[in-house]
């Protein structure tokens, strides 16, 4: 059984290592894509003696600017010396050649201080490849079960190792051995301390191309309130102008009182609702952010789905994102995450070598 596992473990590691390089590489370079980003990207703000734009006025010009476009979504600024954020977008967003734009625009006077073009961004390439392999839904897809492949790659390596570790010292790199020898030795150690986080990434990465079997599946086991049902559509389709944005917001401020409006997405279909989000912590900590869904033209609570009404499941579902992203936690958290996305092509590339040196 164990020569059975090593040759598993052996081929699926090698027909693997190129993804496997990819998808650490390219994670570990997103891990302080928020804080690099707000550093880089977002443009310093000179406050006046003049009052702050409503929301209306904002989405007004952002319209204005950009009339070809679709309004998919704005951010509230996140305090007085803070622009408001935008994105607006023209076709398929998720794949090579998209076309989408993140906007940074004045809380006083509106003006654009800045449009970000997403298709020309570094970051934005590295997502879109960590995400959907610069392919789109079909490339989800492919990235969960690759995903799934790698975990079974890790697993068949923890069955070969683990009974063979007995009467063995602690592990560790000698580095005064032979090349060969070290490039085992790191391939095993690398591989041994960071196996749980090689487990979780695979598991919640590749959660991401199943989302909706997944929530189902949770759900058999845990009591759920809201990820496993579906934001239906609204029968009629609304007919006429939508509601202003500020027409919602004391609905939503009676609802939840303790925190402001932090974003609105706008309907993307005839029957979809406009959708108002909470964050109740940081931005960064999405897994912590109540939804609500109004009818756009009556302005009727077609849907809420608040923290604290949230059961196991539900919080279960949040906490798999914010596990994948290191979004739980501080720099230390990210520092590790940043650790172990580096240390996947490690481990792959070790895997490598000691292969072929073993062939010659």
């Amino acid at each position: 059984m164990r020569l059975l596992l090593l040759w598993l473990h052996r081929w699926t590691g090698i027909i693997l290592a190129l993804f496997v390089v990819m998808i650490g590489l390219s994670g570990a370079s997103l891990v302080f894509h928020d804080e690099i980003a707000h550093q880089v990207r977002v443009p310093e703000v000179a406050l006046t003696s003049a009052p702050s734009l409503s929301a209306d006025a904002i989405a007004a010009s952002v319209r204005r600017s950009f009339p070809d476009w679709q309004f998919q979504t704005l951010f509230w600024p996140e305090d007085a010396s803070s622009p408001w954020f935008a994105e607006v977008r023209k076709g398929q967003v998720g794949a090579v050649g998209e076309t989408a734009l993140a906007i940074y625009l004045h809380p006083q006077t509106g003006e654009v201080l800045k449009a970000h073009d997403y298709s020309r961004s570094a970051w934005r390439w590295l997502q879109l490849l960590h995400f959907n392999l610069l392919s789109g839904r079909n490339g989800r897809l492919a990235n969960g079960i690759l995903g799934l492949a790698t975990l079974f790659s890790v697993l068949t390596g923890v069955c070969v190792w683990w009974p063979a570790r007995r009467g063995k010292p602690l592990l560790r790199i000698n580095r005064s051995a032979s090349m060969n020898r070290v490039m085992w030795e790191t391939h095993q150690v690398a591989g041994v301390y960071t196996t749980a986080f090689m487990i979780a990434a695979c598991l919640t990465g590749s959660y991401f191309a199943w989302r909706g079997p997944v929530h189902q599946a949770i759900a058999t086991v845990f009591p759920m309130r809201f990820m496993n049902q579906a934001v239906l559509p609204i029968n009629p389709p609304p007919q006429g102008k939508s509601l202003p944005i500020e027409s919602f917001l004391p609905a939503i401020s009676a609802m939840i009182p303790a925190y402001p409006v932090t974003r609105v997405i706008f309907p993307e279909r005839p029957d979809a609702p406009i959708r108002f989000i909470v964050y109740e912590g940081s931005r960064s900590q999405f897994y912590k952010a109540s939804n609500l869904f109004f009818h756009p033209t009556t302005g009727e609570l077609l849907r809420a789905d608040l923290i604290r009404d949230r059961l196991t499941g539900d919080s279960i579902v949040q906490w798999i994102g914010a596990v994948h992203y290191g979004a739980f936690g501080s720099w230390p958290v990210k520092l590790l995450w940043l650790l172990g996305g580096v240390l996947f092509p490690v481990i792959a590339i070790t895997g490598l070598i000691v292969w072929m040196n073993k062939r010659t």
